[in-house]
């Protein structure tokens, strides 16, 4: 899965804790069905968003995992930023076509169009566009729950 697609994924999940909302003690069972349309309709509605993140990524060739934590700052349509503060401090933008990666420890920017990514699923979905049917296999993790 790309950054991007990670991403969208994990927008996805962030997002399905805002979907209901009930008054305490209030129990909700919804199907899948239910529950991807809910999703559907509460990410149609965001057009901002900022939120901490930590990322892993393994690396083959080092044989180790290289944490990273920083905070994602998204705008609809197609604006979006990574702010790395560890383990390099670095900044990722993005306006949906083209895309800066600046270092502060080099005082460099790189400046490249934005990745094919951002016009597949990943991007359709930050944009508003996408549809999580349409991109994702959708299913609950305990197989108890209707499907």
């Amino acid at each position: 899965m790309t950054r991007f697609g990670a991403l969208a994924l994990c927008l996805t999940l962030a997002l399905a804790g805002c979907v209901v909302a009930v008054r305490p003690g209030l129990a909700v069972t919804l199907t899948l069905d239910e529950a991807v349309s809910a999703l559907e309709r509460a990410q149609r509605r965001v057009t901002d968003l900022k939120a901490p993140f930590r990322q892993s990524a393994h690396s083959k060739t080092l044989n180790q995992t290289i944490e990273a934590r920083g905070t994602l700052y998204l705008k609809k349509p197609g604006r979006l930023r990574w702010e790395y503060q560890t383990p390099t401090p670095q900044e990722i933008v993005s306006d949906g076509t083209k895309l800066w990666i600046y270092t502060p420890e080099l005082k460099q920017v790189n400046v490249s169009a934005a990745p094919a990514a951002l016009a597949g699923p990943a991007g359709s979905f930050l944009q508003g566009l996408g549809q999580v049917r349409e991109h994702f296999d959708a299913r609950f993790l305990n197989p108890a729950q209707p499907t």
